[in-house]
């Protein structure tokens, strides 16, 4: 024992090690100092089971088979010694089977928690690779995508969105969602290989890519090479489906991560903003902080519905097929340093949380009630599903959709498509009744949730208005507008009127037209104008002219 121990001792080169070899050696000593002082033995058993768990908690776990032979040895051989040397205090105490068995017990328990050390390293070794590596894509995630900026010199960043991601989520179901990224993920590893640069997987769906430049070599270059590497048709499902894509990209110099993604991510919000397929970081947006800006939006719009000065401006929506105004689609606008602006989402969706939002529903009802009762026509407003919780604004939605039926006119509601993908039944029960009173029920930017279109198509809808990018991205897709075509049909089917949104040329109404929409809105026929520069509707009643 004492040769074992000194022989350990001396190839030990580190303290936790030293104190694992003195730990191990104590066990012959804790046995000589219970056999020879009576009464004493029972020190050995406190010692001989308080020493696993001491051990697994030390022991390096490169070395850990070498320890454990160690201790498996000493306590083998302590065993062996009590058999021997048969010591009176404890076989008086202890059978020959106990001795063996007390010490077998112990082996037995240490080779369990050897186990269970080896299947935790594995199971460590495998939540470090998924968190690593994302198991969809097979890329590295943002984790390492911070670790890959190494070196020097100019680093070209891009963050790509697959643009129609959610029209084909909405069209296969989400739970197939995953699968339209792994081969968006399989296109992109093999321009991973042409570019000679790396991919990761991002935040979301977003996947992103980096490559260190070349003397040579430009950003914009990188760009349409990486554009051309990702084009072209992909199978799925057992056809041929083909992925939009946006891109946002910066080059940096420093090596800062960090900065890249916050540049790159600015760059992506541009495009989108925009409708651009690519934007590069300038550097020249977000010059205020956020902070500033909300704090400037929440002061204009408390000044506008303490003020009462929203305006309500109305955009026709036009026949394709007659060019006649259907209906005026009624927009919020707030009086900003000195004229209206146009952007008004990020004051509506600042009035949500503000407590503003009724008092400004509730005068675009008046003002487009007034409107749709008098000579004007046709009009349609938009609601959220928080108004459908208002009594007082249910009644008197009811009592307008009443008098503009007796109008000859008609009180359109214009509610979201993720709205309608989370409709409850008492709300939908509501809506029913909205609908039973003389409104017409339109879904709002279609295409652009994450809903199932089946599901949609379930609920009392009389018009459904296909957001922009649906439209855009069947100019640019066969396979795209094979998919509109589809839906169009199922709409025509269900006898739901159908609008083509954000038509801005001729070219563009005609396509709209030759896929089948039935009315077209955008900038081609009118901005946005006050109400009294808008043309009053030309069709009514809306249905069945």
């Amino acid at each position: 024992m004492v040769a074992g121990f000194a022989a350990s001792r001396f190839c030990t080169r580190r303290g936790v090690e030293i104190i694992i070899t003195g730990l191990l050696a104590a066990y012959p000593l804790a046995y000589s100092w219970g056999a020879y002082t009576p009464g004493n033995h029972q020190t050995y058993i406190i010692f001989l089971l308080c020493m696993p768990p001491l051990f697994d908690s030390l022991a390096p776990p490169r070395f850990y088979w070498h320890w454990f032979a160690w201790a498996v040895a000493i306590v083998a051989a302590t065993a062996f010694s009590f058999l021997v040397g048969k010591p009176s205090m404890w076989i008086s105490d202890f059978s020959a089977e106990i001795i063996l068995m007390l010490h077998g017990s112990f082996l037995v328990l240490w080779a369990l928690m050897y186990v269970t050390r080896l299947q935790m390293g594995k199971y460590m070794e495998e939540l470090a690779d998924n968190i690593v590596k994302d198991k969809t894509t097979g890329l590295p995630t943002i984790v390492a995508f911070r670790d890959a900026f190494e070196g020097e010199g100019k680093v070209f960043v891009v963050l790509i969105a697959i643009s129609n991601f959610r029209s084909l989520s909405a069209l296969f179901g989400y739970s197939v969602s995953t699968e339209v990224l792994a081969i968006a993920a399989s296109r992109i590893r093999e321009a991973q290989a042409y570019l000679a640069g790396d991919a990761f997987r991002m935040r979301g769906h977003d996947i992103g890519f980096i490559k260190v430049l070349e003397a040579n070599e430009s950003s914009q270059d990188i760009v349409r090479r990486l554009r051309e590497a990702l084009s072209g048709p992909l199978t799925f499902q057992g056809r041929n489906i083909e992925l939009s894509y946006r891109m946002g990209y910066t080059v940096i110099e420093d090596g800062n991560a960090e900065k890249s993604l916050d540049e790159a991510e600015e760059a992506l919000e541009i495009a989108e903003r925009d409708g651009l397929d690519v934007a590069a970081y300038s550097g020249s947006w977000r010059k205020v902080s956020q902070a500033e800006i909300a704090i400037a939006d929440l002061m204009t719009l408390s000044r506008n519905v303490s003020e009462k000065t929203i305006g309500v401006f109305y955009q026709p929506v036009v026949a394709l097929g007659s060019g006649k105004i259907a209906w005026n689609e009624a927009l919020a606008r707030f009086w900003e340093n000195g004229e209206y602006c146009e952007e008004p989402s990020r004051f509506m969706s600042l009035a949500a949380t503000t407590g503003h939002w009724a008092a400004i529903e509730d005068f675009i009802l008046e003002s487009t009630a007034a409107r749709a009762c008098g000579h004007g026509g046709a009009v349609s407003l938009n609601i959220g599903m928080r108004d459908l919780d208002r009594d007082a604004f249910r009644d008197a939605i009811e009592t307008e959709a009443r008098r503009a039926r007796a109008a000859d006119s008609t009180i359109i509601l214009e509610i979201l498509e993720s709205d309608f993908a989370s409709m409850g039944e008492g709300r939908l029960e509501m809506l029913k009744a909205l609908r039973k009173a003389g409104c017409l029920i339109a879904i709002d930017d279609f295409g652009m949730g994450y809903s199932n279109y089946s599901r949609i198509f379930t609920m009392p809808v009389d018009i459904v208005k296909f957001d922009k990018s649906m439209i855009y991205s069947a100019r640019k897709s066969k396979a795209q507008a094979m998919l509109v075509q589809g839906l169009l049909r199922f709409c025509y089917d269900i006898g739901a009127l159908t609008v083509a949104e954000g038509i801005e040329t001729k070219t563009l109404a005609e396509f709209a037209a030759d896929l089948g929409f039935d009315f077209g809105q955008g900038y081609f026929w009118s901005r946005p104008v006050p109400a009294a520069e808008a043309k009053p509707a030309e069709m009514t009643p809306l249905i069945g002219s």
